[in-house]
């Protein structure tokens, strides 16, 4: 089932988020790596990070991990979300 939503979501070119609070309880993010891996396999490009702080002291938790994991599974770039225009940027 959820090959079928991620072929859905990369035909309509759609942008996935990759949520990083969940790294500090379950020690991935959300979606996890394997899912992440599924999605990249079928063809996904598009994903941007957010930390989902509820905190000040939780802004941008776990986004550096998170990119060079992301780059270890074969994405080059994320999406950012500039003067509310999406932008691709290097994962370098």
């Amino acid at each position: 089932m959820i090959s079928e939503i991620f072929k859905k979501i990369i035909k309509e070119e759609k942008i996935l988020e990759v949520n990083t609070s969940a790294i500090y309880r379950y020690g991935e993010p959300n979606p996890s790596y394997d899912i992440l891996k599924l999605y990249r396999d079928l063809g996904g490009k598009y994903v941007t990070i957010g930390s989902d702080a509820h905190r000040l002291e939780d802004v941008g938790r776990g986004i550096l991990d998170t990119l060079g994991n992301l780059k270890d599974i074969g994405f080059e770039y994320i999406m950012v979300l500039n003067d509310g225009k999406w932008d691709m940027e290097k994962i370098v």
